[in-house]
């Protein structure tokens, strides 16, 4: 499975918060040791995170919110991009 997919099982069903619950922050963690092994970059991990929330249709402000739980959770982990 591409780590994309992987993407919404870090997100709570009921009401999209990022790592809401045991099992989603179980599943996050995963993800950022799959990402970290596999030198996946936080440019990249922004992008589609981004992405998968427009996609399920969140609004603005709980993407805006959510993307700083995420980068938080991510970015000082990740490989530094090329910018």
């Amino acid at each position: 499975m591409d780590w994309i997919e992987k993407i919404s099982g870090c997100f709570s069903r009921a009401d999209g918060a990022f790592a809401g619950n045991p099992m989603d922050d179980k599943r996050a963690k995963a993800l950022r040791a799959d990402l970290m092994k596999a030198g996946v970059t936080w440019d990249d991990v922004e992008k589609e995170f981004q992405e998968y929330q427009e996609g399920e249709g969140a609004t603005a402000d709980h993407i805006a919110t959510e993307m700083r739980n995420v980068e938080k959770f991510f970015r000082l982990k990740l490989s530094k991009s090329s910018r």
